[in-house]
C-alpha cells in the first residue's frame, strides 16, 4: 500500500477538480493490513484526494472495517473543495515521514507516518514542510479521535 502511495508522489500536479489520481482502490477490510496500517491506508488516500473506491466484500464488512471507512473528518480531507491533491513532504532518516496538503478553508491536512517496522523515537517534524513560517503557530487536530489535541510552533513534535 505504500508504494501505491509513493507512485503517486510526483502525480499530484495533475489531480484537481475534475481530474483525480486514482492510486487503486482501498484494501481496508481484506485482510492482511492491521486496524492501524488500515487507518493509514485511508488516511493516505484521503490526503492524496483520491478516489475512495472500496475493494472489499461489503455482505461480510466488520465493524472495525465500517468506523474507518465512514470516518467524517477523514472523509472530507478527501472530499475537500479545494481539490488539491497531497503528497510526500518531508522525511526524516529513520522511516518517518509528513504526507499533506492544502484545504479549502486555509487550513492543512497532515499525515505523519513511520514507515518502519517498530515505534520510531521522537521526531521534531518542521511546521515549514507543510509551507508555513518557521515561527508558526498551529492547532493540531486528531482527525480520528475528533479533537483537538494541543497546539504547536515552529515544528510538530512526535513519537
Amino acid at each position: 500500500m505504500v508504494d501505491i502511495a509513493d507512485m503517486q508522489v510526483d502525480l499530484n500536479q495533475y489531480a484537481g477538480p475534475g481530474s483525480w489520481n486514482d492510486p487503486d482502490a482501498l484494501e481496508i477490510g481484506n485482510g492482511g493490513l492491521s486496524f492501524e496500517e488500515s487507518k493509514t491506508h485511508f488516511m493516505l488516500w484521503s490526503v492524496m484526494a483520491a478516489p475512495l473506491f472500496l475493494g472489499n466484500d461489503l455482505s461480510t464488512i466488520t465493524n472495525e472495517t465500517l468506523s474507518i471507512l465512514t470516518a467524517e473528518e477523514i472523509v472530507a480531507v478527501d472530499q475537500d473543495k479545494l481539490g488539491v491533491a497531497g503528497t510526500k513532504l518531508w522525511r526524516s532518516n529513520n522511516d518517518v515521514e509528513l504526507w499533506g496538503r492544502p484545504l479549502a478553508d486555509g487550513s492543512a491536512a497532515a499525515l505523519i507516518v513511520n514507515r518502519g517496522d517498530r515505534v520510531a523515537s521522537e521526531q521534531a517534524i518542521p511546521l515549514s514542510a507543510l509551507g508555513l513560517p518557521d515561527d508558526a503557530r498551529v492547532t493540531v487536530r486528531d482527525l480520528w479521535a475528533r479533537r483537538d489535541i494541543g497546539t504547536a510552533t515552529g515544528s510538530l513534535s512526535v513519537a
